[in-house]
């Protein structure tokens, strides 16, 4: 199972804090069992009674303390890597707060056969909630120097659409032709071009956590 690398940094820091929390009560464990025999040595009546009156305390309290030891050894070196389930199971997932809607007719009749199949539906940012001026500038999907591969994604869809509308862009977004480029090409990180999409080379303004919870 291989682990995308936001998934292999929550995993990394996940194990480091237990790793670190093992230490701690081992520490503590080790100090309160380093008095018990420094007494136990240096003073007779300390002897007599973790000995004799609370022996089986002391010998509860350290076997306890050794089989928790061991436990907590045995969790950080077994510690497994948890893949995310619920990430792109849904093809026709809108980033939040974008409405699901079927792709006009007109739209339909003007896209060439090869990508109509995935543009039935579209996910369109409400005027409601997203300004008109937030999406004034479009990412520069279509330039060499444009730093991400969603961006060479994006303008293969886009150069087969003559009416400017009708293209892949922040406030309309064809969720089943990302998902497929997703799925097909990227076979270790399921999410890679619709993270990109939203990321800060791309629609930064836009958030997409049901696919997409650690945006570049």
């Amino acid at each position: 199972m291989e682990l995308t690398p936001a998934e292999q940094a929550t995993f990394q820091g996940k194990k480091t804090r237990l790793f670190k929390a093992t230490i701690a009560v081992n520490v503590i464990y080790g100090v309160i069992a380093l008095s018990i025999f420094i007494a136990m040595l240096s003073n007779d009546a300390a002897r007599e009674l973790l000995t004799g009156t609370f022996a089986p305390f002391t010998i509860t309290f350290m076997v306890g303390m050794f089989l928790i030891i061991i436990w907590l050894i045995l969790e950080v070196y077994g510690f497994k890597p948890v893949k995310n389930p619920s990430i792109d199971r849904d093809p026709l997932s809108c980033p939040d707060y974008y409405k699901l809607e079927r792709t006009p007719e007109a739209i339909l009749n003007r896209a060439p056969a090869d990508i109509r199949g995935q543009m039935q539906f579209r996910c369109v940012a409400p005027t409601n909630i997203f300004p008109a001026a937030q999406f004034t500038t479009e990412p520069s999907w279509g330039n060499a120097a444009y730093p991400d591969p969603v961006g060479s994604v994006v303008n293969d869809f886009n150069t087969k659409l003559t009416n400017a509308a009708d293209k892949l862009t922040c406030k309309n977004i064809y969720p089943a032709y990302l998902h497929s480029k997703d799925v097909l090409t990227n076979k270790n990180e399921t999410n890679k071009f619709r993270c990109e999409f939203i990321g800060k080379n791309g629609c930064n303004n836009v958030s997409w956590t049901s696919v997409c919870p650690h945006p570049r």
